[in-house]
């Protein structure tokens, strides 16, 4: 995949693999110490469970500005959820999904900073809540 010098053995790539469909490839990649890339910060949204995105939008993620942005998209999509204004599995699957592939194939993305990847997602959203207006 992306790590390949980093994933040559089969359980490399399998974890790498594995990593991608939990909705946690930003996290492997720090784990591997090397730099994420700004597709990756969108994995967890685009993969990860109800409860994982509520606990990303409850996150202190300290002076990490992409943890800041990754944490206030997920606190975005919440209150979709809980307004009823989105389900889940179907903004993953018909949105979220198709949108990180585009990025991950995107070769300006890799230069967006985590205010104008949180911008372009947020336009994603099919109607902002009222967190994104204050």
């Amino acid at each position: 995949m992306w790590w390949r010098e980093h994933s040559t053995s089969a359980s490399g790539l399998v974890e790498e693999c594995e990593a991608f469909i939990d909705g946690q490839a930003a996290e492997l990649a720090g784990a591997w110490g090397l730099p994420v890339p700004g597709w990756a910060w969108m994995n967890l949204l685009a993969h990860g469970t109800e409860d994982e995105l509520r606990d990303e939008a409850t996150a202190h993620p300290g002076s990490d500005r992409w943890r800041q942005a990754r944490a206030f998209v997920a606190g975005e999509l919440v209150d979709l959820m809980d307004a009823d204004r989105v389900s889940l599995a179907e903004f993953q699957r018909g949105v979220l999904m198709p949108l990180e592939l585009d990025v991950m194939s995107c070769r300006a993305a890799d230069q967006w900073s985590p205010g104008q990847w949180a911008a372009g997602l947020l336009g994603a959203l099919p109607e902002r809540s009222s967190r994104a207006r204050q």
